[in-house]
């Protein structure tokens, strides 16, 4: 049978979603960044933007959303987090 992997999904205020940023910063390393520009656009990998730039084109809505691969505590994680006019949904899944 296929492995699933790891999935968990919440809603966040402006205030929770820059502290989430924060603690990538603090406690992660950071692998990857891919913005997403538009609805009907794949998301694209950036090489120099960083998490601080990232989250205030998502909290400006300059972009649309942003996934960000890292490690915490030897596991390897990814956040997508897309932005609305009133909150900011998070997709986390567990890479490994």
């Amino acid at each position: 049978m296929i492995e699933i992997p790891d999935l968990h999904e919440a809603t966040l205020d402006r205030e929770l979603c820059e502290k989430l940023f924060q603690d990538i910063v603090g406690h992660c390393r950071v692998f990857e960044i891919r913005l997403k520009e538009h609805p009907e656009r794949m998301v694209r990998p950036t090489g120099t933007i960083s998490v601080f730039d990232a989250y205030e084109l998502l909290s400006t809505g300059k972009i649309r959303g942003v996934q960000i691969t890292y490690g915490h505590q030897g596991q390897e994680w990814r956040d997508t987090v897309i932005g609305s006019a009133d909150c900011f949904r998070l997709v986390r899944i567990k890479l490994n």
